[in-house]
């Protein structure tokens, strides 16, 4: 190489050099600030907002925010204002019990909760007044894999890993061993039926049926042959209705039937989307359920439908909350309380692990409208702490509540009034 062109090249070096550096440096002190605005901080969320604009939480703006953009929560400012009664914005939320529970469920006096602790393998109860437990029963329950509660609250079908089941009725403390093939358990309103899907290796066999809550005298309802994923055994609280069958009408709409225990042919209804899963209202009068398709963004989407006598399929109100219907508890007939994720991923209904990681705020909704508002954003005392809710539910009175955290698997609450 002549020094000519060796001169060349290393002054060329120098100055991409020059250029490249100069990029960085504006990149480290320049860009980190936003080329349209400012980043705010809600409840550990980080929300980059243009000028003028507010960030949403699932398409609101959260109650935290005064008219400047500037989020009360996790801010340089001081301790956030945090109400102790669910009013909106950031909410007191307490830990009831610092046991490690599951399957967390209204009690038997309707004012309280039960649970499992996975610490000692015992169901307890425990006293809303003073959070003191007490055991259920003094039977031991290890390597439990789910739990179905009795709408009374003093039985439950225990299930564990291998796939076996027992009834185990606490009142009397009797346990009854239910066959493998029963699947999809759901309770009748008494607690001394059940509906189910008898599943067998003989497709001729298999059937959506009904039976005593141990297990004996098991009938026949609808024969489920090959189909046995489009059912679902879900007893309503009128006990009418045993289960459903959902067909695809469309590439993005499903027809639901809903089977009576005596072989009625009720009507059925539309759903406007795939992944269809509902949970009745305490007088049986409605379906909650949640669907997604393409104008959700595959995200799934809360609806309210009628699902008695005649009125089958009337009423159908989309609420446009992106959450799932197990994700709901009912405050009363008419009004439910949903637990919605922040951030919501689109793809996220027919890939929920898109958004499996995500904290929720909780809204309220009335089912008569549709109308929805914002009622929580838990935090704990120093107005910090991100929660993630599952087996959500509202005592009788109303007055708190409960759900588990699934980042810690603690029992918490909110006060409602």
């Amino acid at each position: 190489m002549n020094p000519k062109t060796k001169r060349i090249l290393l002054f060329t070096a120098y100055v991409g050099t020059a250029v490249l550096m100069s990029f960085l440096i504006f990149w480290v002190f320049f860009s980190s600030r936003g080329p349209t605005g400012e980043q705010i901080n809600i409840n550990g969320i980080i929300v980059n907002v243009g000028p003028g604009d507010f960030p949403t939480i699932n398409g609101a703006v959260p109650s935290n925010l005064n008219t400047n953009g500037t989020a009360v929560a996790n801010t340089n400012a001081g301790l956030p204002q945090i109400d102790t009664i669910a009013g909106g914005g950031l909410t007191l939320t307490s830990e009831v019990t610092d046991k490690l529970t599951a399957y967390a469920t209204k009690s038997i006096d309707g004012g309280g909760l039960s649970y499992y602790n996975r610490e000692d393998g015992k169901f307890y109860r425990l006293s809303p007044d003073d959070l003191t437990a007490y055991a259920m029963s003094d039977q031991k329950f290890y390597s439990v894999n789910n739990v179905i509660w009795s709408p009374t609250m003093d039985k439950a079908i225990i299930e564990y890993p291998d796939g076996s089941k027992i009834m185990y009725d606490f009142t009397n403390e009797k346990q009854y061993t239910l066959p493998s093939q029963y699947e999809d358990i759901s309770f009748a309103p008494s607690g001394r039926e059940i509906s189910f899907k008898y599943v067998t290796d003989d497709e001729d066999q298999n059937w959506l049926a009904v039976a005593n809550a141990d297990g004996t005298g098991m009938q026949g309802v609808e024969f489920m042959h090959d189909e046995t994923d489009k059912f679902s055994a879900s007893y309503s609280p009128t006990g009418q209705i045993v289960g459903t069958f959902t067909e695809s009408t469309s590439g993005e709409t499903q027809e639901v039937y809903l089977i009576g225990k005596y072989g009625e042919n009720f009507k059925s209804f539309k759903v406007d989307g795939k992944g269809f899963e509902s949970q009745w209202s305490p007088n049986g009068q409605q379906l909650l359920y949640s669907a997604h398709s393409s104008k959700t963004d595959y995200m799934p989407s809360l609806w309210v439908v009628d699902a008695s006598g005649e009125s089958i399929g009337n009423n159908k109100i989309n609420i446009g909350l992106n959450t799932t219907s197990d994700k709901c508890a009912f405050s009363g007939s008419s009004s439910v309380i949903c637990a919605v994720p922040v951030g919501m991923e689109r793809g996220s209904g027919p890939f929920p692990e898109l958004s499996a990681n995500l904290p929720d705020v909780f809204y309220r909704v009335d089912l008569n409208t549709g109308n929805k508002s914002q009622l929580a954003i838990p935090v704990d005392q120093t107005g910090g702490g991100q929660y993630q809710a599952r087996d959500v539910f509202v005592d009788d009175n109303g007055e708190y509540m409960y759900f588990t955290d699934a980042y810690t698997g603690k029992v918490h609450r909110i006060r409602l009034k």
